[in-house]
């Protein structure tokens, strides 16, 4: 870490690691699609829809494939800081933590072997409130 809030993706190996260890459990019986909720899977939304605002309606239930979410980070990790929270659809003070949130993203669809991600405006609270 460089800086607080700032991690070094170049250096991402031991990162890699880490989810790789977290996640280490056999996911062949998933379906190859994962379903996101939070900061960074809506604000990767927000950004493929280069919204100026958040739009709920748009937002929940968005599909984006990993070719995307790998696009987006592509995208994000050659800019610095400021540029960053200049980016259509991020809002400013996400700019310094977006990019490990994406490489984590991206290392778990690896993992899990999803081809996609379907966004979810709803909390994982209302989730827990369905299932009982």
């Amino acid at each position: 870490m460089t800086r607080r809030g700032v991690i070094d993706i170049g250096k991402n190996s031991v990162m890699k690691w880490h989810i790789q260890c977290i996640l280490k459990y056999d996911y062949s019986d998933c379906f190859g699609c994962l379903i996101g909720t939070g900061g960074t899977v809506t604000s990767l939304a927000v950004i493929d829809l280069e919204l100026e605002l958040y739009e709920q309606n748009k937002i929940h239930g968005y599909k984006l494939s990993q070719r995307r979410v790998l696009s987006i980070f592509n995208r994000l990790k050659v800019m610095s800081l400021d540029e960053r929270k200049n980016v259509k659809g991020l809002q400013p003070e996400r700019a310094d933590i977006i990019l490990p949130g994406i490489y984590i993203l991206i290392v778990a669809m690896d993992i899990i072997g999803a081809s996609e991600i379907v966004v979810s405006d709803k909390d994982i609270l209302e989730g827990l409130l369905l299932a009982r």
